[in-house]
């Protein structure tokens, strides 16, 4: 077999339909028996249910053409997006909705960002922030949020993750808000986004379709990276070249021999955040927002969104998910998944994120693991060491978590694309 992929969600699905049209010989592996990974709908009593947020948002042109030559029924969003903050909801972006804080807070964020100071080379995030926002603008928002995302505190995590993820913005857009009123909310790199009208899955349905080497419920049990062979229950498959789209950790511990104890440590030494996904299906009056960021700490999750404004929901019913991070660092609260549900839907009452009388028609409760990399200190060193082993052994690491990095699904189809036409 010139080349094997490991795993089917949108990275090896992309990957697949590549080397078709490039008539490459290959065979796809996936452990579940239907494709998609996170990228995966579950139809539950009328509602929707997502693994989170999975959103459709494009920068290249080759790539929307890519994804409307699917034919899916997508529909078009503006973004309504809000930060819940001193009681009560706030525009996205945080820094140039200034005007809709109180007017002490305001003016502190105002003139801290007036009064940044440029850092050329950070060395973590909270340098970032600092010099980018100024710090009232840090501790009030970015700070607390950032914390209850990545699980430790910004100034234990590299700046490199942000990118376009960060709304940058000059001192002419804070100011323009604060005499005009005007409510901010096309900044960001998703201010516009398309969702498929019956859930994310439609996107790795419509993929699988087109891909003719694709092998459901093989689950791969050992990688022979010198013998260029992976194995499942059902068989071997040896390869010229093996597309690694599986969490790069999960490598570890299938591949035989074992690796060199230099590149044991660097895999043992990655480190990411588990998300507790709540998907909850309501009776009752929707709310509008699409989602929002918590960054009070007596809320659990760090954010919630209403995926039925995604695929329009029926009349009198609605879903909201909510995420919460843990990791080593930071532990889930105690009891179980139904003790946790119960006081996030009473909180998110509470706050009026959701209308006092809806109720609970079902739910779902799963942790997803990794959920995000965090970019500590030993991030760079190790990923870099990993991948030159790969190289050596023609491993090519492909998609969100193989790559071990932050990155939206059009940047993942988009880099496959370049490696598949490398290839």
């Amino acid at each position: 077999m010139d080349v094997v992929i490991g795993g089917a969600g949108i990275s090896g699905l992309t990957m697949g339909y590549f080397l078709d049209k490039k008539k490459r010989d290959y065979i796809l592996l996936e452990k579940q028996s239907e494709p998609g990974g996170l990228c995966r709908s579950i139809h539950q009593q009328g509602f929707i249910f997502d693994y989170t947020g999975h959103l459709l948002h494009f920068r290249y042109p080759e790539i929307e053409s890519f994804i409307k030559s699917l034919n899916l029924k997508l529909l078009s969003h503006k973004r309504r997006a809000y930060i819940f903050f001193n009681g009560k909801l706030i525009s996205y972006p945080f820094q140039l909705n200034l005007h809709q804080l109180p007017p002490e807070i305001g003016y502190h964020c105002l003139y801290d960002f007036i009064q940044r100071r440029s850092c050329p080379n950070p060395q973590n995030s909270e340098e970032f922030f600092v010099s980018e926002f100024g710090k009232s603008i840090f501790q009030y928002f970015l700070e607390p949020y950032n914390q209850k995302l990545w699980t430790i505190k910004p100034k234990y995590i590299i700046p490199d993750w942000m990118g376009r993820f960060v709304p940058h913005v000059q001192l002419s857009e804070v100011l323009k808000p604060l005499f005009s009123g005007e409510e901010i909310t096309d900044k960001g790199y998703n201010p516009f986004f398309y969702y498929p009208q019956n859930g994310i899955s439609e996107l790795p349905l419509s993929l699988v379709k087109k891909i003719s080497q694709i092998k459901l419920n093989q689950e791969i049990i050992e990688v022979n990276w010198k013998e260029k062979k992976v194995i499942t229950e059902q068989g071997t498959y040896p390869y010229g070249k093996l597309i690694w789209t599986l969490p790069l950790k999960s490598f570890l511990n299938l591949a035989q021999p074992a690796v060199p104890e230099v590149i044991k440590k660097s895999f043992n030494n990655l480190r990411s955040v588990k998300v507790l996904d709540l998907e909850m299906g309501f009776e009752g009056k929707s709310p509008e927002y699409h989602w929002v960021y918590l960054p009070e700490e007596n809320i659990l999750p760090y954010r919630v969104g209403c995926s039925s404004n995604f695929y329009q929901g029926k009349p009198g019913q609605f879903s909201i998910y909510a995420e919460i991070a843990f990791s080593r660092y930071k532990k889930i609260p105690p009891g179980d998944k139904k003790a946790v549900l119960e006081k996030v839907i009473s909180s998110l009452k509470k706050y009026k994120l959701i209308d006092s009388q809806a109720k609970l028609q079902t739910y779902i409760a799963r942790v997803i693991d990794p959920a995000y990399v965090i970019y500590d200190k030993n991030w760079k060193q190790s990923r870099k060491n990993i991948f030159v082993f790969f190289g050596k052994h023609s491993i090519v690491p492909v998609g969100r978590y193989a790559k071990w990095y932050y990155a939206s699904m059009e940047d993942v189809i988009f880099n496959t694309l370049k490696i598949a036409e490398m290839m």
